[in-house]
């Protein structure tokens, strides 16, 4: 079934992971199952829908240390710029979201984000050797974007991405 929004993608991972584990009373997640739980559960529940929650609860399963902070994740690095404002008004600037979907990927991922207006920045995606696989700078518009890649050439496996917003994570490829 095709979907189109991230809490759909959301759910669908994390139904599909659940019906190959846990409904079958298999407890142990692969490590592709757990970066993709993690991902999920990391994300802000406004966008990732209430399948955060689920994710979290998964989590719990086999780390039940972990600690979510929804400030964080919902709002980043919420800061005053106050330094060119008028005393009686100040500037939030925008926090910076982005998401992977679907996770894992196949063919191709969407890369969605929203950075403040006018900031360049670079996503960079890498294995764990270090070997770049993919990079792009992005001008931001300050709203909602998205950004399809082709991931046909990469084979199975993990990967992470980089930022110079300070926004790093992993993804993970199964065909």
């Amino acid at each position: 079934m095709p979907v189109a929004e991230i809490y759909e993608y959301n759910y669908q991972s994390l139904y599909n992971i659940y019906l190959s584990t846990m409904a079958r009373r298999r407890n142990q997640f692969t490590d592709t199952d757990k970066t993709v739980i993690e991902a999920i559960a990391q994300q802000c529940p406004k966008y990732g829908g209430d399948a955060v929650y689920m994710a979290r609860a998964m989590v719990f399963t086999y780390n039940d240390s972990m600690i979510y902070n929804d400030t964080a994740a919902c709002f980043g690095n919420l800061r005053q710029l106050n330094s060119t404002t008028p005393k009686n008004q100040t500037t939030v600037e925008q926090p910076t979201q982005i998401y992977f979907y679907p996770v894992p990927a196949q063919d191709k991922i969407t890369f969605r984000y929203m950075v403040n207006e006018g900031k360049v920045f670079q996503l960079t995606i890498y294995d764990t050797f270090g070997k770049i696989y993919f990079t792009k700078k992005y001008i931001s518009n300050g709203e909602i974007n998205e950004d399809i890649i082709d991931t046909k050439e990469l084979p199975n496996g993990i990967y992470y991405y980089s930022t110079d917003t300070g926004k790093n994570g992993k993804i993970s490829i199964l065909k």
